[in-house]
């Protein structure tokens, strides 16, 4: 039912409200989950446990290389535009 990208909802897991958005970013399909911080670790298992795979600021990056996502200072600036 919340299938649409960028939605939102939330959600319950091992006892804990976890609000869930779906955020396809560079053709991979992504989660972000948002726990109260005492709860994240058990979050993380019980996820991990079910095949998730938590993602990294890196994962993330390498993604966006391949994905041919060029980024405003790093890729680019003022003297060298992407188009």
């Amino acid at each position: 039912p919340h299938t649409a990208p960028f939605s939102h909802y939330d959600a319950g897991i091992s006892g804990s409200a976890v609000h869930i958005a779906r955020i396809p970013l560079y053709q991979v399909e992504a989660f972000r989950l948002t726990v109260p911080a005492g709860n994240a670790g058990l979050v993380s298992q019980v996820l991990g446990s079910a095949g998730a795979h938590e993602g990294t600021m890196r994962d993330l990056e390498v993604r966006r290389v391949e994905a041919g996502w060029p980024r405003w200072g790093r890729d680019m600036d003022e003297s060298n535009l992407s188009q």
